[in-house]
């Protein structure tokens, strides 16, 4: 007959399946927002169900993790209301495009700056960008690898569209001193976002902590594609939906790699991929993938992120865009040492015996196996998924 634990545990499947999908909701909020109030709702639900999901890792550690996001994500939520505020008070209006923006004209340039910044913490707060990123450690340390895989996948995306949307439809209606500001300060952003990312990285030696980081710095590379979306959109929504899948892969490596081990320490995957060498290749192609190296499809993706970048920085002939691109470029290399760690113990330290506990799931692995092979595949027709990406900007504009 089933224990207690086990009759306790598909209780709690039900509850799993409300939180999921009430992230996918407060998700689609966002994606979807047009209005301030709709975003601040969207964010809302975000934090609560996001706290939630956290907690569902049974542990003191789950416990404390999912504490700290709830009280930061408040805070955060807080300044976004206090910006929303400012900014209706002083337009009429809560919606991203009406002529009440117009009065904007009339305040001084840093009180409207501080009031956008302060609208905007919210959604920085879920990329994980500075200054709004000192929940993330503690809290991917002590989050579940599947909840991390999740939440740093699809609300970072809606957090990107957000992003695109104001920087494409809130922005113009600016006068253009007010553009160039908010612009100079979404790329300064950015930089910091990166500088922050990579540094950090690379003095972690818990999986979870470096994955942390790593995705920071993805986030720094995401806001640059925006900074730079003017001249070409094709690489930050390019790069977004490989950086999805990539994400997901490598947490899932990371899944099995802690069911084998026991431990979430790089220390503790000594010799695992001599003992499991499909596996640890599998998990090499995908740190390969989030690093930009060909034949992975994230070459291609951080190419015409790169591109993107490099014809808007000689467009504008500013410095700081020009710092930007050379900051991500150098943010390639920097990963090549904390995305390798990984494989590198995985095959090349032997000191210890590889200490597998017990086996993984056949469905976790042959999952992995294929994103492994998509991510792969995908760099041999590049051109088609651009031309997909680029027919779906067409067909938003158009309507």
């Amino acid at each position: 007959p089933p224990s207690a634990a086990d009759t306790l545990e598909k209780g709690y499947i039900p509850v799993y399946l409300v939180l999921v999908l009430a992230v996918l909701l407060s998700s689609s909020l966002l994606v979807m927002a047009f209005h301030w109030l709709t975003i601040y709702l969207g964010l809302t639900l975000l934090s609560l169900s996001s706290a939630l999901l956290i907690a569902s890792k049974k542990s003191s550690h789950g416990a404390e993790a999912s504490l700290k996001y709830l009280l930061y994500s408040m805070v955060v939520t807080s300044l976004t209301l206090w910006g929303i505020g400012y900014f209706y008070g002083f337009t009429g209006t809560l919606a991203l495009k009406d002529p009440g923006l117009s009065g904007l004209a009339l305040l001084p340039d840093y009180a409207v700056l501080t009031m956008l910044l302060l609208c905007i913490s919210g959604i920085l707060f879920v990329l994980v960008a500075v200054p709004y990123h000192f929940w993330m450690p503690d809290v991917y340390q002590g989050g579940g690898a599947v909840v991390l895989a999740y939440l740093s996948t699809v609300p970072k995306l809606a957090a990107v569209a957000v992003l695109l949307r104001l920087y494409h439809q809130l922005l113009p209606q600016l006068s253009p001193p007010l553009q160039e500001y908010a612009a100079h300060g979404m790329a300064m952003l950015a930089l910091l976002t990166l500088i922050v990312g990579n540094t950090a990285a690379l003095l972690q030696s818990n999986l979870h902590r470096l994955m942390g980081y790593a995705t920071m710095a993805q986030s720094g590379l995401l806001m640059g594609g925006i900074v730079a979306s003017p001249s070409s959109p094709i690489g930050v929504l390019y790069y977004s939906g490989l950086y999805a899948v990539m994400n997901l892969a490598a947490w899932l490596g990371i899944k099995v790699v802690q069911e084998l081990t026991g431990g979430a320490r790089l220390q503790d995957c000594k010799g695992l991929g001599r003992q499991f060498p499909l596996l640890g290749c599998a998990i090499t192609l995908i740190m390969l993938a989030l690093i930009g190296l060909p034949p992975t499809v994230g070459f291609t993706g951080k190419f015409l992120l790169f591109t993107a970048l490099w014809e808007h920085a000689q467009r504008s002939g500013s410095v700081l865009y020009m710092a930007l691109l050379a900051s991500s470029l150098l943010s390639t290399l920097f990963s090549l040492c904390y995305y390798l760690q990984l494989p590198y113990v995985l095959f090349c330290k032997t000191d210890l015996p590889p200490c597998a506990r017990q086996r993984t799931s056949r469905g976790d692995r042959l999952l992995l196996y294929i994103f492994a092979a998509l991510l792969v595949l995908a760099f041999f027709a590049a051109s088609r998924l651009a031309g997909i990406v680029g027919c779906l900007i067409v067909a938003t504009k158009v309507r």
